[in-house]
């Protein structure tokens, strides 16, 4: 049961205030805080709630008492992880909303709990919700012969060191959840914003990396219906996915059709999609029209460029020295950032600026990307690549970043009507689900058919994140770094293990 509602924001702040601090001990034999995300890719709060342990004494449950006040909950349905602090010690956890129908008996001994704990709480007859926390406590190192479980953990935010690979129990799946065996996680540019600390609305050390992954169910939680053990799955987790094992609720898991090379199909997850939603959901692109791609050698960019012309666009990208080679090769009108002005290019290319920008990179891009459309044209920043430097963080490109974002916003009201918009690919999954997947299964139709072509696959082992993470920093990505995670026979022997290793990698 949360505090009671007259208690004001002031209270609960003090009630923060007093569980983190040496004092906790006054208020931790009552209450815990609850830290979750309003949606698996937006902001994190975190709510003083009264709590009461089962009999077993290792799971926690939270009563809601009226269901139709209080709404923090419903960020949690049906399963979501969140991190607890309690007597002074921050664990993660899964919080599952049980439903009194599905699970009677534990709804009811949880209420009996409470009312031993809490006799002067009024709970109602109707409208009862319960929450169950379940702490995760992994074992010790399993002894040799024994499951395990491995998995990256950024220690703190920083660099590439961060990194630590951990041996720990293999998970069980919740309520309404899988367990995936992973396959493999891919290498992205996002990854080193979570592990950088810049990223918005992304997780505080300690946590695992990894915005997609593909794998094969081994384990399917109670509740869940629809799924097999042994089927093969992708899926978007913004973090997590560096992990030899992982536990998803379904609603996350998109299914690999039947003879799709995963490690190909592995490109498409982030980049590919967010370039089709870029292009189709977001900027809504008409025939005929003109696109600019800032950072057109990277990875959305690519994907970007491949996928323009299929839909009657005029693609142009902005690229360095050989790389704009790469980018005519695509088919695309190539704009050497280094030894021309940008917007002054395009807009002569275009008679008058481009329709659409993409801009990825942010900063003092995104104006030069300002100036390249034409009146009435569409901006759309995705990225925040000149918030690092070298790929390390950097407080003065951070507030550059910021400062050049709110400068454009506020630029809309000119009379040019020029359109300014942002694009993160978790929020509008979370959205529009159904987007997702559809958007997905047409490109893996795409790759099946051999009319889109993911850049060649470099695969690491899991142990080798931070390399390849320091490898990523330094601009020396060639293609696509995959980390194996959990390999199985459907990977077959074109995708060898590299060796990168050169001066300046340990």
């Amino acid at each position: 049961m949360r505090l009671p509602t007259r208690t004001t924001h002031a209270a609960h702040a003090v009630a923060r205030i007093v569980l983190r601090s040496r004092a906790h001990w006054l208020l931790s034999g009552r209450l815990l805080l609850i830290s979750y995300a309003s949606h698996p890719s937006g902001p994190v709060r975190t709510v003083p709630v009264r709590y009461a342990r089962s009999t077993d004494g290792d799971v926690i449950h939270v009563l809601v008492g009226d269901a139709r006040l209080e709404s923090w909950w419903r960020a949690l349905r049906p399963s979501a992880p969140v991190r607890l602090r309690l007597r002074d010690r921050e664990v993660a956890a899964t919080a599952d909303v049980l439903d009194s129908a599905v699970l009677p008996h534990e709804a009811r001994d949880a209420l009996r709990l409470y009312r031993r704990r809490f006799p002067w709480a009024r709970v109602p007859h109707g409208g009862v919700v319960v929450v169950r926390l379940r702490p995760h406590r992994p074992g010790p190192a399993p002894h040799a012969g024994e499951a395990a479980n491995h998995r990256i953990v950024v220690t703190r935010h920083g660099g590439p060191r961060t990194l630590q690979l951990i041996t720990e129990a293999v998970p069980e799946p919740g309520y309404g959840e899988v367990r995936v065996a992973v396959t493999a996680a891919e290498v992205n540019f996002t990854d080193a914003l979570l592990r950088e600390g810049v990223y918005p609305g992304g997780p505080k050390p300690p946590f695992t990396p990894g915005y997609d992954l593909v794998g094969v169910i081994d384990e399917l939680g109670p509740g869940v219906l629809g799924w097999s053990s042994g089927q093969r799955v992708a899926a978007l987790t913004v973090y997590g996915a560096y992990t030899g094992h992982i536990c998803l609720p379904t609603q996350r898991l998109v299914p690999l059709p039947s003879g799709l090379d995963p490690l190909r199909a592995l490109g498409l997850l982030l980049s590919y999609v967010t370039a089709y939603q870029l292009l189709h959901r977001v900027a809504r692109v008409r025939k005929g029209e003109r696109v600019l791609v800032q950072g057109a050698a990277g990875a959305v960019g690519i994907a970007a460029l491949q996928l323009g012309p299929r839909d009657g666009l005029e693609m142009y990208g902005t690229a360095a020295g050989a790389t704009t080679e790469q980018v005519a090769a695509l088919g695309a009108t190539p704009v050497d950032y280094t030894r021309e002005d940008v917007a002054a290019r395009v807009r002569a290319l275009t008679d008058g600026g481009a329709d659409v920008v993409l801009d990825g990179i942010g900063g003092r891009t995104a104006w030069d990307s300002f100036r390249a459309l034409r009146p009435g044209g569409r901006l759309v920043l995705f990225g925040h690549h000149a918030a690092l430097s070298h790929g390390r963080r950097s407080l003065a490109r951070t507030l550059g970043f910021h400062a050049v974002g709110a400068l454009l916003f506020a630029a809309t009201a000119l009379p040019s009507h020029k359109h300014v918009t942002t694009y993160r690919i978790a929020e509008l999954r979370d959205r529009h689900p159904d987007w997702y997947r559809q958007d997905l299964d047409e490109l893996f139709r795409l790759l099946d058919a051999g009319e889109i072509s993911p850049p060649p696959v470099t695969a690491l082992p899991l142990a080798r994140a931070a390399q390849a993470h320091r490898r990523l920093g330094q601009g020396h990505l060639s293609g696509k770094y995959v980390l194996l995670c959990h390999p199985c026979r459907s990977i077959g022997p074109r995708h060898a293990l590299a060796d990168p290793q050169r001066p300046g990698d340990h």
